[in-house]
């Protein structure tokens, strides 16, 4: 779950640097989106689920 965790968040970051340099608001939900999922995972790990 950890590697997933980090997936999802280096995505997003890597997302959010491509809606910047392009200016496309749909990457910038899609990197939200992203980094919104790898709080999720760690909410969860945090649980123990």
């Amino acid at each position: 779950m950890r590697w997933l965790r980090l997936g999802l968040a280096l995505a997003g970051f890597i997302v959010a640097l491509l809606a910047l340099a392009s200016g496309d608001q749909r990457l910038v939900w899609g990197s939200i989106a992203l980094l919104t999922g790898s709080l999720i995972v760690r909410l969860l790990q945090r649980r123990g689920v």
